[in-house]
C-alpha cells in the first residue's frame, strides 16, 4: 500500500510542477502497483449483518481507479488542469473509501 501512496504522491508532484512527464510516470506506477493488490489475502467478512466479499470489492475499486488515473493524465496532457485536478480528487476519494471499508 505504500507505493500506491508513492504514486499519488508522484502524481501530486506533477500537478505542483506541471509537468506531464512526472504525472505520467506516476500514473504508470499506480496502475502497476493496483495491479498486485491481488497478491493480498483479504477474506470474506461480515459486515452490518450481510456477507461481504472484501476481495471482490478492491478487485472492483483496482478497476474503478485505474479508469479514473487513465482520465486524469488524458485531462492533464490535453491542458484540461481543472478537470485533470477533480479526476485527482475523486481517486483518492476512492483510495480512502477503500481503506475504510476493508479495514473496519
Amino acid at each position: 500500500m505504500q507505493g500506491l501512496e508513492s504514486a499519488m504522491g508522484m502524481i501530486q508532484k506533477g500537478f505542483l510542477r506541471d509537468n506531464p512527464a512526472i504525472m505520467k510516470l506516476g500514473v504508470e506506477s499506480l496502475k502497476e502497483k493496483l495491479v498486485s493488490i491481488n497478491s493480498f489475502v483479504i477474506e470474506k467478512s461480515v459486515m452490518d449483518g450481510e456477507n461481504f466479499d472484501a476481495k471482490q470489492y478492491a478487485q472492483k475499486e483496482v478497476k474503478n481507479i485505474t479508469i479514473l488515473a487513465d482520465k486524469m493524465l488524458q485531462d492533464f496532457e490535453a491542458g484540461d488542469k481543472a478537470s485533470a485536478r477533480e479526476t485527482y480528487d475523486k481517486t483518492l476519494s476512492q483510495c480512502m473509501a477503500c481503506h475504510t471499508t476493508i479495514r473496519k
